[in-house]
């Protein structure tokens, strides 16, 4: 049986177990996705991306290339962690840091131990970058893969004057580079 078949014959089942055991339509429908992306995931990026959406733009293409969750730390209450085999936080640079949503969320939900690698997408520069991300990783005891990061269109603040800066970024030789990062991390996990 593929896939995609045991999707279609048991969402039902697992939804209606779920809903059963918490009341809540709503959440059962969540953890039932979440159930089936667990079963074929291996990493998961977790990740805030505002504006022009440059860093999503690079995490779906890593994704493309494996098995990969991506999770919107904006908007999810709570995410269990502890099932996949890699996690990574991205996030667009905003006054040389990640953002702070990121930041938080790789405080409360990351699990000890489990490697962490990191994404960002800048305007101008990239500034710390990951340097939180690292601390916080370094203090929890997980090894870090490696970073990536790439020139996105960013039109905040005084560049909207001028139309903005890197302009078409991320492109398609970035999102190469981005798809041969996830590649090596799939790699160094094997």
């Amino acid at each position: 049986m593929d896939f995609d078949q045991l999707y279609k014959e048991q969402f039902p089942v697992v939804y209606r177990y779920l809903t059963g055991l918490c009341g809540n339509q709503a959440l059962a429908e969540e953890l039932t996705q979440e159930t089936f992306c667990r079963a074929i995931e291996h990493s998961a990026s977790c990740y805030c991306s505002r504006h022009h959406g440059n860093t999503l733009k690079v995490l779906e293409a890593m994704a493309g290339e494996g098995q990969a969750a991506l999770i919107d730390v904006t908007t999810r209450r709570t995410v269990r962690l502890e099932g996949y085999d890699c996690i990574g936080f991205a996030s667009g640079i905003y006054y040389g840091k990640f953002q702070e949503s990121v930041l938080a969320f790789a405080r409360q939900y990351l699990p000890r131990g489990k490697p962490v690698f990191f994404v960002c997408t800048y305007g101008g520069a990239k500034g710390a970058g990951a340097k939180a991300l690292s601390k916080i990783a370094e203090e929890k005891g997980y090894p870090v893969l490696g970073e990536f990061g790439c020139r996105g269109c960013d039109t905040f603040g005084p560049f909207k004057l001028v139309g903005g800066i890197a302009k078409g970024h991320p492109d398609a030789q970035d999102m190469e580079k981005a798809r041969r990062f996830f590649h090596q991390i799939q790699d160094r996990l094997s």
